[in-house]
């Protein structure tokens, strides 16, 4: 269906922005010069939770990064709700469900760089994959939930960065 309407190109998840430029250029022409704007800095003892490059990656095809931004906001305000749901098939015992919901959280942490996000739900839906909805993933679950603060900080930050040095 997909290809008799034309649709005969892809991507992968993780989005890579190189391979989404060549697709876009292949269908559109060629993209804008990449620009890259400065990333917050971390501090030293915190362990790395969101690679910024992912988010500056998409300054070539979104100059202004309004787009980018707006990804961000949805992903800030869809991510309560997904950790609440991930929480839930854990304490019901869902494996089939905690790894639906890792695998959504997954996707969406490793389009934007929230890598320790994404390093977790993957963790917790290969658990899940494998039945074993217990104390390994209820430890993952919590971590997740740790880990989400921290990392809504950073790429609140990162808005609020990408917003001063917007045109």
């Amino acid at each position: 269906r997909c290809a008799a309407a034309g649709m005969d190109d892809y991507l992968t998840k993780p989005l890579q922005v190189a391979a989404l430029a060549q697709v876009l250029e292949r269908w559109s022409g060629p993209a804008k010069a990449a620009m890259r704007m400065p990333r917050p800095a971390a501090p030293e003892a915190q362990p790395v939770r969101v690679d910024f490059s992912r988010l500056d990656n998409f300054r070539e095809l979104d100059s202004d990064m309004s787009t980018v931004r707006a990804i961000v906001e949805l992903f800030l305000a869809d991510t309560p709700a997904q950790l609440e749901a991930l929480v839930h098939a854990q304490a019901g015992g869902d494996a089939t469900a905690l790894a639906m919901q890792a695998h959504a959280l997954r996707g969406a942490a490793g389009n934007l760089g929230a890598l320790t996000l994404a390093q977790m739900a993957t963790q917790i839906e290969t658990l899940a994959q494998q039945g074993q909805a217990g104390s390994a993933t209820q430890e993952l679950v919590d971590s997740v939930q740790a880990a989400w603060p921290a990392t809504q900080a950073l790429l609140r930050q990162w808005l609020a960065d990408a917003a001063v040095q917007a045109p």
